[in-house]
This record gives C-alpha cells, sequence and structure tokens, in this order.
C-alpha cells in the first residue's frame, strides 16, 4: 500500500503510484525476480510509514500481497531520496541513531506539517536553480536536527524534572 505520489518501479523506472495502470508492471525487486503485472487497483486511507534506507527504496506489501519496489518518499523528492545524499545528512544519522524517537517526532510534529507543506515545497523544488535546491534542503535538514532535538528533549523533561524532585524529597525526610 502506497500514496498516489510514492514512487513505483512501474514499467522499469520508478513513477508516482497514481500512474499505474491495469496491466503494467511492478518490480519484485532483484533485477532476475518477476515482474507482476497490475491485475486492479483499488483506493483507501490507512496508516503511512515513511522509513529512511540506505537505498532509498523498500519492499512493500500488504499482509497477502506478493512484495514491490517502491521509493521510501514522494515524487517531489526521490531523486533526492533515490541517491546516495540522504546518508550524509544530518536527520538521517539522527533517525538511524534514534529510530523510536524519528518516528515519534514524524508522527506527532512533522506529518500535519508536511501534508500541508508537500505541495508547495513540490513547486518551490521545480522553479528554484539546482544550487539553491540544494541551499535550501541542507538548511531544511538543519532545521529538522534542531526541531528533533528539542522534540526529543522535550520527551525526557518529565523525568528530567523528576529525578531532582525525588532527591530533595528524600532528602526532606
Amino acid at each position: 500500500e502506497v500514496t498516489p505520489d510514492h514512487m513505483l518501479l512501474l514499467n522499469g523506472v520508478f513513477a508516482p503510484a497514481r500512474t499505474a495502470r491495469v496491466g503494467a508492471l511492478l518490480s519484485a525487486g532483484a533485477p532476475t525476480a518477476d515482474a507482476y503485472a497490475i491485475a486492479a487497483i483499488s483506493h483507501r486511507r490507512g496508516g503511512i510509514t515513511n522509513p529512511l534506507t540506505d537505498t532509498g527504496t523498500i519492499l512493500a506489501a500488504d499482509a497477502s500481497g506478493d512484495p514491490i519496489v517502491a521509493a521510501t518518499g514522494n515524487e517531489w523528492l526521490a531523486d533526492v531520496l533515490l541517491s546516495a545524499h540522504p546518508r550524509r545528512t544530518l536527520s538521517y544519522a539522527l533517525a538511524r541513531a534514534f529510530p523510536a524517537n524519528a518516528q515519534a517526532y514524524y508522527d506527532e510534529a512533522l506529518e500535519a506539517l508536511f501534508d500541508v507543506a508537500l505541495p508547495h515545497l513540490a513547486v518551490l523544488k521545480a522553479a528554484l536553480p539546482l544550487p539553491l535546491t540544494t541551499l535550501f534542503l541542507a538548511a531544511a535538514d538543519v532545521a529538522l536536527g534542531v526541531g528533533f532535538s528539542v522534540f526529543s528533549l522535550g520527551r525526557f523533561a518529565p523525568l528530567a524534572l523528576a529525578a531532582p524532585l525525588a532527591a530533595m524529597h528524600r532528602a526532606a525526610k
């Protein structure tokens, strides 16, 4: 299950899922693996997971289906996610080191923001020359890293306050 703007290895090239048609071929992964012809297309809403991988791809499947190759992100950023660039970013390093916090940060703080911002970011990325796009993505990476740090520290604030309070309580006895 993927979103309409997620990229699939469709007829041998990455293309948005919304362009898939009955009869098109989906890749099963390895170069020698079978391709699957699309028999039907359905639409529904469910949970979304956006993993970070070294290759920018995953094998996606539901409980009863065969896996197909999909990009880990959507079309506006697929060229970046399918490159070696993400492995060199602060966001990637933080997500790799703290996966549970990174997923919580995305779920609780970023998902709604990205839902609103992505259409505008896609237009901006298409309009900017490559050097400015690169600069924008680098600045966004730093902003995401700072936001992640603040979010993560905030999650531990109750624990940070509890320790001195417990020590003062013991000292008062």
